[in-house]
């Protein structure tokens, strides 16, 4: 008896949460098909923490229901979901704890709609290889994870590491070239690490390699500190590689294969 008066409390709370989110949004509508992209997310996210795991297909079914809305769901409405969730976090109207339940949930949704999302993926014969890493001491990793999969999206082969050691990073970069490393940062107070990080890449690989930081650090609303060693910030992976010269272009489709070694 107690377990359920416990959990009917949960419920309620939770749904307070998203009532209230609901009442500040439509305080501030300015477009309609903003205000119903946002309350989805804010509905979607309820479910998420406190729903079932068919209540949430049930609901991505009701929202999304053809394949050519699989790349709204992993390029916009997914993000926004794992943003949300976190700034929920950061205003203290959800715990830690209901965070992590809704973000590991949203990520074993992720990985039942990869199939959908990558079965157009074009492979080509010269692609560049991509690194990805997350910092040490990063725990938010949904955006590594969102750009692992546009990168190979766009015929790309990207590898994604997260949290790695500096012997880890060291035996990679040694053994494999790559064309472009990207960095993906959310916590504010890891820019330490992640000078750190940059520094230690950009004593063993190539002057010609670029290193992008994205994440969350493009929302910041100070001016970002200077990075020795960064050559831009940017999380749009098409725009990236077409900043970097390195969208494929040649057409001749080959077999799927990964060239990268890993540990």
């Amino acid at each position: 008896m107690k377990s359920n008066i416990s959990n009917n409390k949960q419920s309620k709370y939770t749904a307070s949460i998203a009532d209230f989110a609901l009442n500040e949004l439509t305080k501030n509508v300015i477009e309609f098909k903003s205000y119903l992209s946002q309350k989805s997310v804010i509905e979607f996210s309820t479910k998420l923490v406190d729903g079932s795991h068919d209540e949430q297909i049930e609901f991505l079914a009701k929202v999304f229901n053809s394949k050519k809305s699989i790349k709204h769901l992993y390029e916009k409405f997914f993000p926004d979901t794992a943003r949300f969730l976190g700034n929920q976090w950061a205003q203290d109207l959800l715990s830690f704890g209901k965070v992590s339940v809704g973000i590991a949930n949203l990520q074993i949704l992720l990985k039942k709609y990869d199939h959908l999302y990558l079965e157009n993926m074009m492979t080509y014969e010269n692609v560049p290889n991509i690194l990805l890493l997350t910092p040490p001491k990063e725990t938010h990793t949904f955006g590594s994870l969102i750009a692992h999969r546009i990168f190979k999206n766009l015929g790309c082969n990207p590898l994604l590491l997260v949290n790695p050691s500096v012997k880890e990073i060291e035996k990679l970069l040694e053994v494999n070239s790559f064309s472009l490393i990207g960095i993906s940062l959310a916590d504010f107070t890891l820019i330490d690490e992640v000078k750190k990080l940059i520094a230690l890449i950009r004593t063993i690989t190539p002057v010609n390699c670029p290193i992008i930081l994205g994440g969350e650090i493009e929302n910041w609303t100070g001016n970002c500190p200077r990075i020795p060693g960064l050559d831009a910030i940017n999380s749009k992976p098409e725009e990236i590689l077409e900043m970097c010269e390195l969208t494929p272009k040649n057409n001749l489709l080959i077999p799927n294969k990964n060239v990268l070694e890993k540990l």
